[in-house]
Formats: structure tokens, sequence, C-alpha cells
């Protein structure tokens, strides 16, 4: 039997000895001492070495059951590829608000305090945080994205309305909403 375990590879024995109605036969229970030893890898989880990772998928990895980015095997195909200019926003819906960023353009703030101490020009807000991001919800649903970024989308709310105010101090009517790879917003106004 061990001769043809040998040659049968294991995902083949894994396979025909999982089918419905084969015969299970139990392996003895190793001793304590035999079972508690593996686990002292000597800090070492999950692989490293020169056969890379020893978990579930590493070994078929190595033995070329997977190739990554190829797709599954036994159909499923090549995952398509992006064609050239049509990569998008992450996300349609963005996941929240970067709040980090957002406070950045909200006057008062530990972030737009730290901005303006690093000499980048900042435009502000014209209200509160919740104020800020309501207009950056709203703009990013509404707005236009830009064809040469994708992740930025403008909005104008109109001539008598203002969002904010320029580093110059100039009132500001439009707001641009960035969105980052995870999928969260944050705006300022434009």
């Amino acid at each position: 039997m061990t001769e043809v375990k040998r040659r049968i590879p294991a995902a083949f024995l894994t396979a025909v000895l999982l089918l419905p109605g084969a015969v299970h036969v139990a392996a003895p229970a190793a001793p304590a001492s035999v079972q508690t030893a593996g686990r002292r890898g000597g800090g070492r989880r999950g692989g490293g070495g020169k056969k890379g990772g020893r978990g579930p998928i590493a070994r078929p990895l190595r033995m070329g059951m997977f190739k990554p980015g190829k797709g599954a095997p036994g159909g499923g195909g090549a995952r398509p590829s992006t064609p050239p200019g049509a990569r998008g926003a992450p996300k349609e819906h963005p996941t929240g608000i970067n709040q980090q960023k957002q406070r950045g353009h909200i006057r008062g703030t530990p972030q737009y305090d730290n901005r303006r101490r690093a000499g980048k020009p900042t435009s502000t807000w014209a209200g509160d945080e919740s104020w800020a991001n309501s207009h950056t919800y709203e703009a990013w649903y509404k707005g236009t994205p830009d064809p040469n970024r994708p992740r930025v989308r403008d909005y104008d709310f109109g001539p008598g309305h203002t969002t904010g105010y320029s580093p110059q101090g100039q009132p500001q009517r439009k707001v641009r909403v960035h969105m980052d790879d995870d999928g969260s917003i944050h705006g300022h106004p434009k």
C-alpha cells in the first residue's frame, strides 16, 4: 500500500477517499508527545523555507494545480483582463468618509491646523463636519466623473450656494470628491 501511495498524488488520494460511499479507515491516534511536538515549530507558523508556505493552498500551488490569475482547474478559464482605459472607481457606492483627509479641510480641526502649518494651500468648508460630509456624499452621487481621473468627481452646487472658501478667502460653490482604493471618499470645496 505504501508503494501505491508514493506513486499516486496526494490530491487524487484525497479526492478518492472523500467520495460518497468510500470506506474510511480511521488512522490510529498519535501519542500526545508526538502531537505537541509537531505544534512547537519554533515560532514559524505557516511557512518560510525553500518551498514556501505550508498552508492548505501552498502545496497545490507548488504542485501546479492552481496558477494564480489563471482561473480554477477544470473550467472557469482565465480571469478576464480589464480593457485599457476602462479602469473606474474601485466601488460605485462609497464605503464611508475618510475622516482624516476630510478634516484637513474643516476649520478648527487638528488636521486642518497641520495642513496650514505645513504651508499647504487649503480650501475650507463653510460649515462643520456633518455639513461637509453631507455635501461630500451629495457631490459623489450627483457629480460628473473626470474622464482622465475616474476616482474623482466634481459637482457645482450653483451660484446661490457657497460650499467653502479658497486658500485666498474667495467663496467657492463647487465640490471635488476623491475615492481611495478602499472605497472611502473625501471632498473639498473647489
